[in-house]
């Protein structure tokens, strides 16, 4: 069976949301399984919670389930090292200062989702961008359908 990690902006779709939150119901009733949490996506959410409650039922609700289970994935330091080497590389072709740090974030989960043979569940736009930074990057779009026979 297929391995998902479910993207930051996924996320926040699914908290804002009522059809989002069906959405996600409908996939983790047979994906949930083999569902994944990157560490990278943990630290965009937690940075981005308004308020300490917020981030308390961020924990609560999402966080904490999936680090009882042993489903966070943690990008290894070949994948920070190819990270830094593809970001590198797309500023030197452009000319660039340093990229912003949303790039590097998405950079870094491409390499970590790709090195855990995990695919990526992103709305992102940004990512058919990293997918040419991160060869081998598998990518799908909300909600990927039951593989038939699963």
């Amino acid at each position: 069976m297929a391995k998902y990690c479910l993207d930051t902006n996924v996320l926040i779709d699914v908290l804002r949301d009522p059809r989002e939150r069906a959405a996600l119901a409908d996939f983790n009733e047979w994906a949930l399984p083999s569902t994944f949490l990157s560490s990278v996506v943990i630290l965009e959410l937690e940075a981005g919670a308004p308020s300490s409650a917020q981030a308390e039922a961020l924990d609560q609700l999402l966080i904490a389930p999936f680090e009882r289970r042993g489903r966070v994935l943690t990008p290894s330091a070949a994948a920070w090292r190819s990270a830094g080497k593809a970001i590198a590389t797309l500023r030197r072709k452009k000319g660039q200062s340093a990229p912003a740090f949303q790039l590097i974030h998405d950079v870094l989960l491409g390499f970590s989702c790709r090195e855990h043979g995990v695919t990526l569940v992103t709305r992102d736009a940004d990512f058919r961008a990293v997918a040419q930074l991160v060869p081998g990057l598998s990518l799908a779009s909300p909600w990927p359908r039951r593989p038939r026979g699963a």
